[in-house]
């Protein structure tokens, strides 16, 4: 490392030298400057922070350059309808299912539902897909609010239990899945 002698140095004076990985001795004082700055692990880590802060702004510059916004959430269940029990099942959607989506849409907690039939290749398959979309991915956390229209519209918890268990001796569900629209910009 070679050693630098100065009359006067300005902080300035001083951080170049330091940083161009000089020694700095100074007339004034007599002594050798021993600062953290001039030791390798005070530059390595100097370094790293560097690169971290490219890193965050280039992370930054790229999250403003999406090609796209977060659209909707859609949910789709998928339902093997138990032989013979078609028209139960689906008096049961024209009925009670479309009473709470209708409720639920009412309320802001889902924008559309749908329910789609499909033509199922092999007896694993699906007949029927039900959609639900909302708005983002935050309308699920409004448990509270669709746990009081849910009450308001199919009764206590355990007459939902009960629902529930009559709807299963006419279906099976084989699934579910949730996705996010992107839209494109």
């Amino acid at each position: 490392m070679p050693l630098k002698c100065v009359n006067f140095v300005t902080k300035s004076d001083l951080m170049r030298a330091l940083l161009s990985g000089c020694a700095v001795y100074t007339q004034q004082t007599g002594r050798l400057v021993d600062t953290l700055m001039r030791t390798n692990e005070m530059r390595t880590i100097f370094r790293y922070a560097l690169c971290a802060v490219l890193a965050l702004m280039a992370g930054t510059a790229l999250a403003q350059d999406k090609q796209y916004k977060e659209g909707p959430v859609l949910e789709q269940s998928f339902i093997k309808v138990k032989p013979g029990k078609f028209s139960d099942y689906i008096a049961y959607l024209a009925g009670p299912y479309k009473t709470l989506m209708e409720a639920r849409k009412k309320a802001g907690l889902i924008t559309s539902y749908a329910v789609y039939s499909v033509s199922a290749r092999n007896p694993a398959e699906p007949d029927l897909i039900l959609t639900t979309t909302y708005p983002n991915w935050a309308a699920l956390d409004r448990v509270a609010e669709d746990e009081a229209v849910s009450a308001k519209v199919m009764g206590t918890m355990k007459q939902m239990e009960q629902a529930g268990a009559d709807r299963g001796v006419m279906r099976e569900v084989l699934g579910a899945q949730m996705m996010q629209e992107l839209i494109l910009k």
